[in-house]
């Protein structure tokens, strides 16, 4: 997939050109990415895997989880949160009523706690752009799945 290349106000329009949706903590933090995006494009992997995937017979704290140790036993690394936009948009195909988080190192939101995105489909069929609490100590169900860059 291509990320890379435009900023967070193109990424926005292309959101809303795209008939996506944005909550308001992940538009708290796009606004925050306004200075952090690439501005070349480059080709990345992505990889989807369940929480239990990564070696974890209990639930993982969001430090344990998003550890870059740990996921380098997996050839994987966390995302850069301007990831989540572009797979979003990429994500046109996304089965109802599904979603996953995106690997990235949580951000602080302005109100509230640190965030990650996440990529849902609602039963109707809208498609969003949303995030997830992740505080240090918040803990993963062995069933979530999120996307992380391949290292392969």
């Amino acid at each position: 997939l291509m990320t890379g290349g435009a900023n967070a106000k193109e990424l926005a329009k292309r959101l809303k050109d795209g008939g996506f949706y944005v909550s308001d903590h992940a538009k708290d933090i796009m606004g925050k990415l306004a200075l952090k995006t690439s501005a070349e494009p480059r080709e990345v992997s992505f990889v989807k895997v369940k929480v239990k995937d990564l070696g974890f017979i209990q639930m993982p704290t969001t430090t344990q989880l998003f550890d870059p140790k740990h996921l380098a036993q997996y050839n994987l690394i966390q995302c850069e949160p301007e990831d989540a936009i572009f797979i979003r948009l990429a994500d046109t195909d996304q089965r109802p009523r599904t979603w996953y988080s995106i690997g990235h190192s949580p951000v602080p939101v302005s109100r509230g706690h640190p965030r990650v995105f996440h990529v849902e489909r609602y039963g109707g069929g809208e498609r969003w752009l949303r995030t997830d609490c992740a505080r240090p100590e918040d803990q993963w169900d062995l069933e979530c799945e999120l996307v992380f860059r391949s290292c392969k």
